[in-house]
């Protein structure tokens, strides 16, 4: 072998060098889709666990709001029916927002 056919092998390996570092660039680019994708998928179970736990937290204050208000609007007609007659007074039996009121409160078990 003599230096010329070197030449042409150093060339042919230099090529063959700069095709495979080329791909070796672009391979982790792909495959770095796969593993975040794989990743998200992971990440995505642990923020559906997240968000699950959020609902449920946020579904219990809901239904402990619920029945606070519940609670209070129960107390609020008590009171108002037990004041009924006092409205009757000052607006008269024939006043339509004391016999609606009379009505509720029928209704309501007052």
């Amino acid at each position: 072998m003599g230096i010329a056919d070197m030449g042409g092998d150093m060339r042919k390996s230099s090529a063959m060098l700069a095709i495979a570092v080329s791909g070796l660039c672009i391979a982790p680019a792909s495959a770095q889709i796969d593993i975040m994708d794989a990743g998200s998928d992971a990440a995505n179970v642990g923020r559906t666990t997240v968000m699950t736990d959020a609902i449920k937290r946020d579904a219990e204050r809901s239904s402990a709001n619920a029945d606070d208000v519940d609670a209070a609007r129960a107390r609020r007609a008590a009171a108002t029916c037990a004041n009924k007659e006092a409205a009757r007074a000052r607006h008269g039996a024939d006043d339509p927002r004391v016999q609606q009121l009379y009505r509720l409160c029928a209704q309501a078990g007052f």
